[in-house]
Formats: C-alpha cells, sequence, structure tokens
C-alpha cells in the first residue's frame, strides 16, 4: 500500500478561521459563511474563543451580515476589512469549483497573504438538486413527509407509485412531476404559485399551521427574500373558479343543510366497492407485464375517486371548527375539549377499538394471557403456537377478521416496500400482550366515557345558549353543526384508508412479480423490487440481469444514506432551512418546546420508540418519537402522553392524542435524541413545554 504524504510550509498566522462555502447554518447555497480569530485558528476549533463572523452573498459579492466578538477590554475591533473578506470569498469559490462540491476550509492570513491550510467536503448539506428555481426565481418547498407524519426517506419504487397516484406527474423518474420533486429520498411539494396568489397563499398558510405550527413562520421568510417577491401573482381560470366554487358549494351543503342519514354508511360502501374493484382488476391481470400495468392503472384511478369525498371531509373539519367557535362563548376549555371527544366513524379509532376488543377476547384464557407474556418475535410461529391452547381458535379467528379489516395498515404506509400489519402483525400482537398487563379501564370503556362526556358537553351547551331573544336560532345552529361533525366529522381518515387498501393490494401484486422475476434471475431478491421505478419493473421482464443488479445494488446504497438524513419543513430552490423557532412565556432553561395539541399535563417514564414493529409501549409511559402515521396508533392505546418531534394540530398523532385524552406536544425538535428511555419527564399539553425530570 502507498501512502502520499502532505508536505505544507508552516506559516505564523496573523488571523486564521473557518470558511464555508455554504453557511451550513442556514443551508443557503448562495450564502457562505466566514469564522475569523487572531492569531492561530486552533482556539477557533476548540471552541475556546468567539470568533468574528461574516457571511457574504457570493451571487453579488458583498457582505450581508458581520458579527464582531467582544475581547475581555469590552472594545471592539474588527479583525477583517470587506476587501479582505470577500477576497476569502472568490478564493472559496474557486476552491469548491475545483472539487465540485462545496467545501469546509481552514485558512489564515500570513505576511498579507492568505493560505489554505486544508479544505474538506460540507456533508451536512441536505441535497437540493431537483428543487432548483425552473424560471431563476425563488421557489418554496414544503416536505409532504411531514404532512404525512413520515419523514423517512422511501423506496423508489415507493416514490414511483405515489407519483402515478398524484396527478401532475407520471410514474417515470426522467419525467417532472408538476408539484411533487424528488429530494434526499423525499418528496417535496412547490407551493410557489399558490403562495403568490393572495387567495391561495391564506388558504395554504392555515393548512400549514395546522400541520405545523412553526411551518407559516419558515414559509415568511422565505417569502421576504427578494427572489421571490419580485415576480408577478399568477391568475386563476374561470375554470378553475368555476370549480372551487364548486366544491365549495357542496361543503356549504353539507354543513348547512344536506341529510346525513346513513351518509357515512353509503360512503364506505362506495370505497369497499372500489377496493373490491381494484382486488378483481389486479388479480385478473395475467403475472408479469401486464399486471404491472393494471396495478398502476388502478393506482391512477384512486385520486379521482377520492376528489368526491374532499367535500365531506372539509365540511366535517369546517363544522368541528365552527361549533367549537361558537361554544367558546359558553363552555370553559375542558368542557370545549370534552365536546369533540369520541367522534364516531374515525377508522383508527374503530381500529383500536377492534385491537381492544381482541385483548378482550385473549383475557378469558389464562394458557393464552400466559402466551402472550412471551410473543417473541416469530409472530407467525407464535399464532400457530396459540391454534393449540384453551381460546385460541376462537382468538385466531377473531384475529383474522381483524387483519381483512385492518391487515393493510403499517407503520409508513404510504410507501409501498413497507410491511403492512397483514404481512407482520407483530405490532398488532405487542400492543395486544401490553394491553392485558393493564389492570385499569379498557380502551372500550375509556371511549364510552369519552362520548359520554361529549353528550354532557352538548347539553350543557344548548341549555347556555338557549337564553335570550336570539336563543333558538342559535340552538337551531349549534345542533347542526353538532349533528355534522358527529356524521362526517369521523370521515377525515377514510381517503386515506381507501388509499392505503389500494396500496396494499398494489403490494401484494408487486410482491408476486417479484417473486416470479427471482425465479427468472432477473432479481436476486424479493426486496430488490423495491428498488426498481414502474417503467424499470416493466422493462424488467427483458433486462440483462448484471445491469438491473448493479443499478438496485446503487440505489440500495443512495437509499441507506438518505435515511441517514434529516429532511426540513421547508426549504428553498436555494437549499435555505429558514430557521424559526417556539417562544413560551415561563419555560425553564433547558426546556424542549413544541406545539400543544391535546391538554393536560402529565408526568411519566418516556418510552422513545423508532420503530413500531419492534417496540411496545407499557401502560402510563410517554410515547416519544419522530413521528407517528396510522400504523403507529396501536402504541397510543396504553400511552399516558405524546411528544413528538414532527406534527401539528391536525397531524395523525395530535388528532389521536385529543380523542384518546392523552396530553400532547408536538413539533418538539430534537426530542428523540434529548430524551431517553426511562427518563421521567413532564409533558405540559397547554402550553407545549417538555421537560426531563430525572436522570432515568
Amino acid at each position: 500500500m502507498r501512502l502520499a504524504v502532505v508536505v505544507q510550509r508552516m506559516v505564523v498566522a496573523e488571523v486564521s478561521g473557518v470558511l464555508f462555502t455554504v453557511d451550513p447554518v442556514t443551508q443557503h447555497r448562495a450564502t457562505m459563511l466566514i469564522d475569523a480569530v487572531r492569531g492561530l485558528g486552533e482556539a477557533l476549533v476548540g471552541g475556546r474563543i468567539t470568533p468574528d463572523v461574516f457571511r457574504v452573498d457570493r451571487r453579488r459579492m458583498w457582505v450581508l451580515e458581520r458579527a464582531t466578538a467582544v475581547p475581555a477590554d469590552g472594545t471592539p475591533e474588527p479583525i477583517l476589512d470587506d476587501d479582505r473578506v470577500l477576497e476569502l470569498a472568490r478564493l472559496g469559490g474557486a476552491v469548491e469549483a475545483h472539487f465540485g462540491t462545496p467545501q469546509d476550509i481552514e485558512w489564515a492570513v500570513a505576511d498579507g497573504l492568505v493560505h489554505v491550510l486544508q479544505s474538506r467536503p460540507i456533508t451536512s448539506l441536505y441535497p437540493i438538486d431537483a428543487l432548483r428555481s425552473p424560471d431563476g426565481s425563488l421557489h418554496v418547498h414544503f416536505s409532504v413527509g411531514h404532512q404525512q407524519s413520515m419523514t423517512r426517506a422511501m423506496t423508489p419504487l415507493g416514490r414511483s407509485t405515489v407519483l402515478a397516484l398524484v396527478p401532475g406527474g407520471d410514474h417515470d423518474p426522467t419525467a417532472e412531476h408538476a408539484v411533487l420533486h424528488v429530494a434526499g429520498g423525499r418528496l417535496f411539494a412547490d407551493v410557489t404559485q399558490v403562495l403568490r396568489h393572495p387567495v391561495g397563499r391564506r388558504a395554504l398558510m392555515g393548512m400549514l399551521s395546522q400541520l405545523d405550527a412553526l411551518a407559516p413562520d419558515a414559509v415568511r421568510v422565505a417569502m421576504a427574500r427578494p427572489e421571490f417577491r419580485h415576480r408577478p401573482r399568477p391568475r386563476l381560470s374561470f375554470a378553475r373558479v368555476r370549480g372551487l366554487l364548486a366544491v365549495a358549494g357542496r361543503v356549504a351543503a353539507t354543513v348547512g343543510w344536506r341529510d346525513l342519514t346513513g351518509f357515512r354508511l353509503a360512503a364506505e360502501a362506495r370505497m369497499d366497492a372500489f377496493e373490491a374493484e381494484a382486488r378483481g382488476r389486479i388479480g385478473s391481470a395475467p403475472l408479469g407485464r401486464e399486471r404491472g400495468e393494471v396495478s398502476l392503472e388502478v393506482a391512477r384511478s384512486v385520486f379521482p375517486f377520492l376528489l368526491t369525498f374532499v367535500p365531506l371531509v372539509a365540511a366535517g373539519v369546517i363544522a368541528t371548527r365552527l361549533l367549537t367557535r361558537l361554544a367558546g362563548r359558553w363552555l370553559d376549555a375542558d368542557e370545549l375539549e370534552a365536546l369533540t371527544l369520541a367522534v364516531p366513524g374515525n377508522v383508527v379509532n374503530e381500529m383500536n377499538l377492534a385491537i381492544d376488543d381482541l385483548a378482550e377476547k385473549a383475557r378469558r384464557s389464562p394458557e393464552l394471557v400466559a402466551r402472550f407474556d412471551a410473543v417473541g418475535e416469530d409472530a407467525r410461529a407464535w399464532l400457530a403456537a396459540a391454534a393449540g391452547v384453551d381460546g385460541g381458535r376462537a382468538f385466531l379467528a377473531a384475529f383474522a377478521a381483524f387483519l381483512e379489516r385492518f391487515g393493510a395498515r403499517g407503520a409508513a404506509e404510504i410507501d409501498l416496500s413497507m410491511p403492512r400489519f397483514r404481512d407482520e402483525p407483530m405490532p398488532v400482537l405487542k400492543v395486544i400482550a401490553a394491553s392485558l398487563r393493564n389492570e385499569g379501564p379498557t380502551y372500550r370503556e375509556r371511549v364510552a366515557g369519552y362520548e359520554a362526556e361529549r353528550a354532557a358537553a352538548f347539553e350543557r351547551l344548548v341549555a347556555a345558549a338557549r337564553r335570550g331573544f336570539a336563543g333558538p336560532l342559535r340552538v337551531r345552529a349549534l345542533r347542526r353543526l353538532y349533528r355534522t361533525m358527529v356524521e362526517v366529522g369521523g370521515m377525515r381518515e377514510h381517503h386515506k384508508f381507501l388509499a392505503v387498501r389500494v396500496l396494499a393490494l398494489i403490494r401484494e401484486g408487486v410482491v408476486d412479480l417479484a417473486e416470479r422475476l427471482v425465479a427468472r434471475g432477473s432479481l436476486g431478491t424479493v426486496d430488490d423490487v423495491w428498488y426498481l421505478t414502474w417503467p424499470e419493473l416493466s422493462a424488467a421482464w427483458g433486462a440483462a440481469h448484471d445491469d438491473l443488479r448493479a443499478r438496485i445494488a446503487s440505489r440500495r446504497a443512495a437509499h441507506a444514506r438518505d435515511q441517514r438524513l434529516s429532511p426540513p419543513l421547508i426549504v428553498t430552490s436555494d437549499g435555505e432551512i429558514p430557521s424559526v423557532r417556539y417562544r413560551h412565556e415561563g419555560a425553564h432553561d433547558g426546556a424542549l418546546l413544541g406545539n400543544p395539541v391535546s391538554p393536560g399535563v402529565i408526568e411519566g417514564p418516556a418510552h422513545v420508540v423508532t420503530d413500531p414493529a419492534r417496540d411496545e409501549l407499557a401502560p402510563g409511559e410517554v410515547l416519544v418519537a419522530e413521528f407517528t402515521d396510522p400504523g403507529w396508533t396501536p402504541l397510543f392505546i396504553n400511552a399516558s402522553g405524546l411528544v413528538l418531534e414532527v406534527g401539528g394540530a391536525l397531524t395523525h398523532g395530535a388528532v389521536v392524542a385529543r380523542e384518546y385524552g392523552i396530553p400532547a406536544v408536538v413539533g418538539v425538535r430534537g426530542a428523540t435524541a434529548a430524551i431517553r428511555t426511562g427518563q421521567r419527564v413532564g409533558v405540559d399539553g397547554d402550553r407545549g413545554i417538555v421537560e426531563v425530570l430525572d436522570g432515568g
């Protein structure tokens, strides 16, 4: 082996420092960051001295910002003048151009000359190649993963499927989608045109505030940039305005006067029929290229079908908000919270009630309960063994019925590659095992209590609002809003539930195709299929094996790298990740701050969960996670509180926490790193404060 020896001339530094050709804090690709100190840079690198800091706009070559450190004698004196700062910036640009990637450069000034001591690539930047501006103006992108409460990287086939599901694009990764773009293995939506129109901006900001309380502030930071402002606003076409008015009319009718009797059951029947038709179309297609093409056709048909349910979902949300806003005049905070508890028809809540029923069925057999004390890690082996114990067959029949209804769900379920409960039922078995250790009320009993609280709160509201001359009119309006909330307010998850069920059907078909390709020698393993796109899967029936396997190996490595990245909520086409933070009065130093989305204050042992398929929550533990989606919901049955890094008032974790009556704080950046399993934590769901109370 040969080693290179670096020989450098020692220089006596008058001034030294570090130059980042891309600001590592904001990640703005057109901003350089320069730190400078007098003398050697050792104290700077070791963190023992505060440097002068300069930010440079590399496009216009001027100094944007300078912060001069205050020395011990209290008389600040700039270390570098603007000419020297710009000289360093030009040098940094040349070094970056040489290596072809942003650089972290150590430099020194000796005898009036700038010396480059070393340079290395900046590895912490989030990739934005696919997010570059198509027209030279600044574009703003929103993370779809945050909206879906899933920030993990998606596999290529998973992304390819979503791009086929959403109108405006194609399943071909070389084709440009009108809105969605892939960066770091995640999907980002370009919301620029919506933000440039005042009506669209108001609607989008309202939606973003419900998904993450900091998102609107981050968007405003981006919109304040000159590159964003100096553009004409788009105009809505007459056809689009007419379409929006039609939707608004249907929403108003649903909220105000439409007969909703049996409506949810009819909608569910339509969705079940759609799923059955999709199953038939995929299952009857010949196993091979044709089945893949039919699966894609089914995927493309989902979105237009779901659009017919948008007015219902919107009506439920609007009715709930109007009801609570009007009720705030007569009810206190606790009564207001009770008013929206346990709204019927929510498929996530129904799934957890079904799990609770499974636990109660298992509880009837002491032998089966003993089996649940040692669930292990092999779900299939455990289920096979359970068939031979007292009460086992009845439990397994109920379990099979559960999987028939909810088996399409799972963690990160919008990614086609992720296993479903039907594929890997261990997460459900572990929740049942934890529920069997619960000596308190069952989940069904708790939900019954919530329903009683809701009914009682509404009766108090009616009694209070009835007073006065306008009382009868107020009561009539409140009763209508309450009825709309009860009849359709629980349907906000129905559209995703159907999409997930169809995705599960497509997944089954893809696995069948992959098994055939493995038998032909085109794929090494079934899991290889997730690293192809739909056009490549179609072409795989005639592709050269070596080329396909080399491509898959490269994408596996890229996916592993992407998985280690932390995606931004908001990012611009210049790579800037706007820096915004929560501010809460009265929070102690060291407290973690977030968005309070479910009221109440709780203390309990923390349980940091990274994989819901492996972890189970003991009764009374505080669930701490990066995010949750419906596949995580069974864990909520035993949770006493919730802390999430991602989310807002309307994201999955927040909604479920409110329905379960547990305090929750979301949007707590860095929570899974700052909190360890076993530590006692306080969760203040009223103020949005999380505190670590002991060392665990």
